[in-house]
């Protein structure tokens, strides 16, 4: 499992989960494999979105400091790894579209995890970060 972090810089509109919901229809729906549900995680009240295949699964949400201290807090310390190539107002961050990508060991969904990137990239005002290798994602 790894994940992917849209972070929305101040300038950014929201990006409500059904937004999200509409770009990934419009990219898989065409699947016949594709489908996607919302879900509330427990002890959340927000909806998060499931996109799913035959064998492999993308959970996405959107998360503000306001129902997610952790939402700043990373934004900062995002801002503390990229260092002078930080673009300005990163550390700032209160909102994002998180994305995580469940497992996939025989590579199979390879093109659906970099057509999920591409759409968080899409985002206005939104700046792509991964985690995994802590570089912004051009």
């Amino acid at each position: 499992m790894f994940t992917m972090l849209a972070l929305l810089t101040a300038g950014a509109p929201d990006v409500p989960i059904e937004t999200v919901a509409e770009k990934a229809q419009a990219l898989f729906g065409r699947d016949p494999a594709f489908r996607f549900e919302y879900e509330v995680l427990p002890f959340n009240t927000q909806r998060n979105l499931i996109l799913r295949w035959k064998s492999w699964t993308a959970r996405l949400f959107c998360e503000t400091a306001e129902d997610d201290e952790t939402v700043a807090e990373d934004s900062i310390q995002i801002a503390k790894i990229l260092g002078k190539s930080a673009p300005a107002g990163i550390a700032d961050c209160t909102r994002r579209v998180r994305a995580v990508f469940y497992d996939d060991p025989e590579e199979q969904y390879i093109d659906e995890m970099v057509e999920i990137t591409s759409m968080l990239k899409q985002f206005r005002g939104a700046v792509v970060f991964d985690p995994q290798k802590k570089d912004i994602v051009h």
